[in-house]
């Protein structure tokens, strides 16, 4: 698997659902990536895990069709300027998770399989933690995950197969100084009260 261009393309993804269509790097995004809670009166399915989302595992083929949800191809452009491809999968309107293709180590190519799950709605949990949950919380209860900060966007914090992303908006002080462009690790990080979880991402262990 082309392990830097799917971490690419959900970075890409990423920002798109935080900021916007990011011109620089032409991603075509409609403006349904917007990240949205969903309905809190409705059940969470505490289905996500190191392997997937519920019926959608890391190298299952690519459903084209699924009667409890719309897909939607969204193009963008990677570092190389070759175009890639994602899938948007939503219900009633709102994203409620994105499926990165995995990649073909031949060939540099993107297959019909799934490398990588974006979730972006706060009905899935995994142990508990979804969209929208306390960082504080999570860290006094995981005091041992790795808390990593990324390219002056967004953390990271590391379960296993699942990493939890937040907002570098969400941090309280200054932003650690940590070299461009690579996950650093960051010591003692300190949120603000109200910070939360903004989107899941599900990948392989490497």
């Amino acid at each position: 698997m082309k392990t830097k261009a799917l971490f690419f393309a959900m970075a890409v993804a990423l920002a798109a659902c935080n900021n916007g269509n990011p011109q620089d790097q032409k991603a075509v995004e409609p403006e349904s990536t917007a990240i949205q809670a969903t309905n809190d009166n409705l059940p969470k399915k505490d289905i996500i895990t190191d392997d997937g989302l519920g019926e959608f595992q890391l190298g299952a083929t690519i459903p084209e069709s699924h009667p409890d949800y719309d897909i939607n191809p969204v193009v963008s452009v990677d570092e190389e300027d070759m175009e890639e491809v994602s899938f948007e999968f939503s219900k009633d309107g709102v994203v409620q998770f994105i499926i990165f293709p995995a990649y073909i180590d031949e060939t540099d190519a993107q297959s019909n399989e799934i490398g990588g799950i974006m979730v972006v709605s706060d009905q899935f949990t995994h142990n508990g933690i979804g969209v929208g949950s306390n960082v504080n919380d999570i860290l006094k209860a995981n005091p041992d995950l790795e808390v990593t900060f990324y390219d002056d966007q967004y953390f990271r914090i590391y379960d296993g197969g699942i990493t939890y992303l937040i907002s570098s908006e969400a941090y309280d002080g200054l932003l650690p100084e940590v070299p461009f462009d690579i996950p650093a690790p960051v010591e003692n990080p300190t949120f603000k009260p109200d910070a939360k979880v903004s989107s899941i991402w599900i990948h392989p262990t490497f």
